[in-house]
């Protein structure tokens, strides 16, 4: 007499739920794509040239696109909070801790960011009352004290540590292609380290665009070895 076991196979993993439903994830997308392309648009404007006089000599000779420039800065602020706070909520579950340290030290950051916007304006003001010497004092300051310190720790050290903890969790959440950790990764490389600031936005714009992307079409990365 002969008798059979029937083996089950075990089940599938539960696909996880997406993030971002209905109309929310294209509130999301947009904020993400916008993001990074007001940044690109921001940045191919700017000079690329830190001598305090010769940048606000070509901010006096181009004080249009140089107002536009400093405008999309401005905006891209609370769209990288949206950004930044987008990004928590799609690494949060599989990286609670790299998400929430990293999106913190991100929020640092963009703060910094904020208040050294906050210096070109003053400087740039300047140039638009015709006070060229004013405005090149301004950018020319060596000496910004114990709050200047303060300032760059948390716009330069935010924006590393942030970035590098982020990348990592988006590298392990299933719910973003890994190519935008690669991008972000690339980014912090190409503009912090290698200072080509252009091509380093490039790279910005393109992991935004790779995120809105998932965020719309409710991407989940298949784990290895899954069925096909």
């Amino acid at each position: 007499m002969s008798s059979s076991i029937a083996v089950e196979s075990p089940a599938p993993p539960a696909r996880p739920a997406p993030v971002f439903a209905g109309p929310s994830r294209y509130a999301v997308a947009a904020i993400l794509l916008a993001c990074g392309v007001t940044q690109l648009v921001a940045q191919l404007l700017e000079l690329e040239e830190d001598d305090p006089a010769t940048r606000v000599a070509y901010w006096a000779a181009h004080p249009t696109s140089t107002g536009v420039m400093m405008s999309l800065w401005l905006v891209s602020v609370p769209m990288f909070i949206g950004s930044v706070a987008a990004l928590v909520a799609l690494t949060r579950q599989s990286s609670r801790r790299l998400a929430w340290i990293g999106g913190g030290c991100m929020l640092m950051a963009l703060t910094g960011l904020a208040a050294v916007l906050g210096l070109e304006l003053g400087a740039y003001w300047r140039v638009l009352e015709n006070d060229v010497p004013g405005a090149t004092g301004v950018l020319a300051s060596k000496d910004f004290g114990l709050p200047g310190v303060v300032l760059f720790a948390m716009f330069l050290g935010g924006a590393l540590i942030g970035s590098l903890l982020l990348a990592v969790a988006m590298w392990r959440s299933p719910l973003l292609p890994r190519l935008t950790a690669v991008l972000l990764i690339a980014f912090v490389v190409v503009d912090m380290l290698l200072s080509r600031a252009q091509i380093g936005h490039l790279l910005n714009a393109a992991w935004s665009a790779v995120a809105a992307w998932a965020v719309l079409t409710a991407y989940v990365r298949r784990p290895r070895g899954a069925a096909q």
